[in-house]
C-alpha cells in the first residue's frame, strides 16, 4: 500500500498532480491542510471530480470529508472521528504502545516518524530498525495494517517492506514543487520510482 500525503499549503496544479497519482496507482491520497477552513477546503475539492474523491482521506476537516463525499477520515491529536463512520478510517501513531493498542475498525495507521525527515527539518528518526523488526513481526495476524510514514524515499523503501510494514506514507520524496506550483508530472514520476521498487520487492 502506498499512501501520498499532500503538502500543507495549497499549490496551483496540485489537484491535477493527486489526479495523476491516483491514475498512477496511489492507493489513497490524505489531504493535509492545517492552516485553512473548511470553505477554503471545499473549494479546493472542487477541483477534483467524484470520481476520484473515494480514494481521497481528511485529516482535520471531516465534516467537509463527508459531505464532500471522500472516501476516508484521518484521525490526529484532538482531531476524532465522531458519531458513526462508514467510511475508511486511519489514525496517526508516535509510539509502539499507541501502534500495539490500536482498534480494529482502523483499515490502517501511520507510525512516525520511521526515517529523519524529508519535508519537517528536525524530525528526526525515533525508532531503532531491530525494534520495530520485532514489533511488526509480533502482532496479532489480524492488526490493521501500519503505514510507514517520516522521510520514506526511493533509497529506503525497500527496507520499509523488509521491517515488516503493510505500506508506506510519502510526501517530501514525491512533490515537487516550483516557484509556479506542483510540477505534476515530475511529481508523479517520483512516485513511479518509489512504486516500482515496491513492487519489486512484494513479488519475491
Amino acid at each position: 500500500m502506498l499512501i501520498v500525503l499532500t503538502p500543507p499549503k495549497m499549490l496551483r496544479y496540485e489537484a491535477r498532480a493527486i489526479m495523476a497519482l491516483l491514475d498512477a496507482g496511489a492507493d489513497f491520497i490524505h489531504l493535509r491542510k492545517p492552516g485553512y477552513s473548511s470553505d477554503e477546503l471545499q473549494q479546493f475539492l472542487k477541483d477534483i471530480p467524484v470520481a476520484y474523491r473515494g480514494r481521497l482521506s481528511v485529516h482535520y476537516h471531516h465534516r467537509v470529508g463527508r459531505e464532500a463525499g471522500l472516501g476516508g477520515l484521518h484521525e490526529s491529536g484532538s482531531y476524532q472521528v465522531e458519531g458513526h463512520c462508514a467510511l475508511r478510517q486511519s489514525r496517526s501513531c508516535h509510539s509502539l504502545t499507541e501502534a500495539a493498542a490500536l482498534p480494529s475498525h482502523f483499515r490502517y495507521a501511520f507510525l512516525s516518524p520511521i526515517f529523519n525527515s524529508i519535508s519537517k527539518e528536525g524530525h528526526r528518526a525515533a525508532f531503532k530498525s531491530d525494534e520495530l523488526r520485532h514489533f511488526l513481526q509480533g502482532r496479532p495476524p489480524l492488526s490493521p495494517p501500519l503505514v510507514a510514514l517520516g522521510g520514506v524515499h526511493v533509497g529506503n523503501v525497500s527496507l520499509v517492506q523488509e521491517l515488516g510494514f503493510g505500506g508506506a506514507a510519502l510526501l517530501g520524496a514525491v512533490w515537487r514543487l516550483e516557484s509556479s506550483g506542483v510540477d505534476w508530472r515530475a511529481t508523479v514520476q517520483n512516485f513511479s520510482e518509489i512504486q516500482a521498487l515496491w513492487k519489486k520487492r512484494s513479488s519475491f
